[in-house]
């Protein structure tokens, strides 16, 4: 259990509860809101409303503690942590590597991280503040509340933190520095294991024409002679930046590619002519949606049933009003054609689980004004509160996501 406490003194006589609580902890907004409605803000001992106001020497106190519950599907398990450091709000742990934070779909691991720690801490939720790849060892934070792993994605934005990352190689590698860019394919040998695979690729879907997103697709279009499929609008800003030859296709109303349905809609971006897709495959069906200002009528059509969501979760609201960025670009991320915040993001994943979606990948997330674990988080929180589970990540920015299976797991998505 964890209770944040305060005597109210002379110089904050007057406040209410709830501006003590946001300017003392930080509380936000929707956690204030739930702690309203479980009595968990006390003053004296009594459960006082948010408007309360508070006189000196009055004690507040706000049970932030996690109601159970919040993570039922994590096994816990009864394995030795190496750990560094505890105290009441953090665990920091030495993480071996060859075991998994959570665990995988394929795999069925009985051991992982997140099953060690509510084990050892004797709850069922878990808020992984860093996360590291099974085959990675290092240092590993871990919240024992959502309220501190909140207050910790804080610091992730700020230069009080920083992260460092080293590889052991057994060789000396030529060249010594490089990057590998050729497609990934499955290996036959086995179901997990993936290998570069130049036939691996069958075209290229472009969404719209913004330099952030089409800055690679003349060297790949080039190198393995791929199509690119994009609507009329974008094709044409796309026809003065690629090599001569390359084949250029419009998307139509829906058209079959490399064996795939795939139903371009339209979306609200400052992009002429921008566009999400509707992928179906078999009996599976992925809908893809980054860079939209909103989420529209036609936007709703085309995802809600998809049994794979791809959802643009771009900003933190407070992040993006506290940064660098000049009053303009806040203007235009936050307008209905910019792009959409963890909130908005949340409210939409609902609605798609709810009407059958069972796996949940947030996308685009802005490098300074979000985080994944900020996204998973807000989105996370969002489907506990309408008691919902259902498999959820936060694609990296800059390196190749793991392995997603899209398939039917109408029991997983569901109202607990």
């Amino acid at each position: 259990m964890r209770i944040l406490t305060h005597t109210v003194t002379a110089a904050e006589d007057g406040q209410t509860a709830k501006q003590l609580l946001r300017s003392l902890w930080h509380i936000s907004g929707s956690l204030l809101s739930r702690l309203k409605f479980r009595d968990a803000i006390t003053a004296n001992g009594v459960p006082v409303p948010v408007n309360h106001i508070l006189r000196a020497g009055d004690v507040l106190r706000a049970d932030v503690s996690d109601l159970p519950g919040e993570h039922p599907h994590i096994l816990p398990v009864d394995y030795p942590l190496a750990i560094l450091y505890e105290d009441e709000d953090l665990l920091l742990l030495d993480k071996p590597a060859g075991i998994a934070i959570h665990p995988a779909a394929l795999t069925e691991e009985t051991v992982t991280v997140a099953g060690s720690v509510v084990h050892y801490l004797g709850q069922d939720s878990f808020h992984c503040v860093n996360r590291l790849d099974r085959g990675t060892t290092g240092a590993m934070v871990v919240a024992k509340t959502g309220y501190m792993h909140a207050r910790c994605m804080a610091l992730l934005h700020s230069g009080d933190f920083y992260r460092e990352y080293r590889g052991v190689c057994l060789g000396q590698p030529q060249p010594p520095a490089g990057e590998i860019t050729l497609p990934i394919g499955r290996d036959p040998s086995s179901v997990l294991r993936r290998r570069i695979d130049p036939e691996g690729l069958r075209g290229i879907l472009v969404t719209h024409d913004h330099t952030d997103h089409i800055s690679g697709v003349r060297v790949l279009a080039k190198q393995l002679r791929l199509p690119i499929y994009a609507t009329a609008g974008t094709l044409e800003s796309l026809a003065g930046t690629v090599e001569a030859g390359t084949q250029l296709i419009p998307l139509e109303e829906e058209q079959e590619i490399a064996g795939m349905g795939i139903s371009p809609f339209a979306t609200q971006h400052d992009a002429p002519d921008s566009c999400g897709f509707r992928i179906e495959a078999g009996s599976r069906t992925i809908g893809f949606a980054t860079d939209l200002g909103a989420v529209t009528a036609t936007v709703w059509a085309h995802l809600l049933g998809c049994h794979l969501a791809v959802l643009e979760s771009n900003y933190e609201d407070s992040v993006l009003m506290n940064c660098t960025y000049p009053y303009y670009l806040k203007q235009r991320i936050l307008g209905e054609c910019g792009h959409l915040s963890n909130e908005t993001a949340a409210e939409f994943a609902v609605e798609c689980v709810r009407a059958g979606t069972s796996d949940i990948l947030l996308a685009h997330l802005s490098d300074e004004n979000n985080s994944p674990q900020l996204a998973e988080y807000t989105v996370g929180r969002a489907l506990q509160s309408s008691g919902l589970s259902v498999r959820l990540a936060a694609a990296p920015r800059d390196t190749i996501s793991e392995v997603h299976i899209c398939r039917r797991s109408p029991s997983f998505a569901s109202e607990n």
